[in-house]
């Protein structure tokens, strides 16, 4: 399957709404909470117009929404040369092999774009699905986390040619 990863714009907004609300992304977040749309909608804006973020939409071909991969500057001490990533596709694209190579891709396009260095992934313990996407696509373990009081591990990329 060909696919497309562009900036995300303003017109991305209910695509990316209806996933971020999507029950099985929803129960892999570290917040499980179902986001109200006047929530959504000031929290994406801000993203898409922040130095801080480098947000992507997914599409293929015919422009059928497909996910989205994020990568937010970090604001931890540990980590202030790093970038933390979170990616998520709908449904009828989970267990095809895509999050390997979306990951792959869009990591790839995020340190071209932006001369990245490091990026991390807080993954849920429970969450084997996206911990194998990670690893298959260059992520290693960094550390095992309690994050909101949920094990989990702390997974890193390192840039090989920066």
């Amino acid at each position: 399957m060909n696919c497309k990863i562009e900036l995300a714009k303003k017109t991305d907004a209910r695509d990316i709404f209806n996933l971020s609300n999507d029950n099985a992304v929803r129960r892999n977040s570290f917040n499980t909470s179902q986001i109200p749309w006047n929530d959504h909608i000031i929290w994406f804006n801000n993203k898409i117009q922040s130095q801080d973020c480098i947000y992507y939409v997914i599409r293929d071909d015919a422009g059928q929404f497909i996910g989205q991969v994020r990568f937010d500057k970090s604001e931890s001490e540990k980590e202030h040369d790093g970038w933390v990533i979170s990616i998520s596709l709908c449904k009828e694209y989970r267990g095809k092999g895509l999050g390997t190579m979306l990951l792959k891709n869009s990591t790839q396009k995020a340190i071209e774009f932006c001369e990245i260095k490091k990026i991390y992934a807080y993954i849920k313990e429970i969450n084997q699905a996206s911990l194998k996407s990670f690893f298959n696509a260059g992520y290693g373990i960094a550390c095992e986390e309690i994050v909101d009081g949920v094990k989990s591990f702390k997974l890193v990329y390192k840039c090989q040619n920066c």
